[in-house]
């Protein structure tokens, strides 16, 4: 569980901390708790896998950004100003 929560946490501020700097990465990562420790989970799991676990650090940096970009956009919280495909 702790390394769930650590691997989240990290790669989801370094992708936050990118696009905004530390406290607003902070700020989502408070407001997003749940979809980041999913995230870090699935990494956790991944790594657990022979030769998967060679490649995770790109996935996990990918993964991270993936989510970080769901979250800005709004869908995350399903927030009515989304994107939306019409």
């Amino acid at each position: 569980m702790l390394n769930t929560h650590l691997l989240g946490r990290e790669f989801f501020e370094s992708a936050a901390d990118h696009h905004h700097g530390k406290p607003e990465a902070r700020q989502m990562l408070k407001q997003n708790r749940a979809a980041v420790y999913a995230g870090g989970l699935v990494i956790t799991l991944l790594t657990l896998t022979p030769i998967v676990n060679l490649f995770m650090p790109l996935v996990a940096v990918a993964w991270m950004v993936h989510l970080y970009h769901w979250i800005r956009t709004g869908e995350a919280r399903g927030h009515p100003d989304r994107h939306r495909d019409m």
